[in-house]
């Protein structure tokens, strides 16, 4: 899944629930600290320790699983190719 943000996101609309928002400017979940942990299971998937690695590393890391190409411009390096 790659979602691209163009402008400020201030709310969304849902099918059932209708307009969210406007939301907030601020984050308080953290998303984009220092650690977190993946755990990641498949045929080509090595087991074992790759390191302390960026939040921006899961979405590379899935677009590989999946067998497709990066595309430009996407932050982060796979998990997998570069251990």
């Amino acid at each position: 899944m790659i979602i691209v943000w163009s402008g400020a996101a201030l709310g969304l609309s849902h099918p059932t629930w209708g307009p969210i928002g406007p939301l907030p400017f601020r984050r308080p979940g953290g998303h984009s600290g220092p650690y977190g942990m993946a755990y990641v299971a498949g045929d080509n998937v090595t087991a074992g320790d790759y390191a302390v690695r960026n939040s921006f590393d899961v979405v590379p890391t899935i677009v590989e699983l999946l067998g497709e190409q990066l595309p430009a411009g996407l932050s982060g390096r796979s998990l997998l190719s570069h251990r």
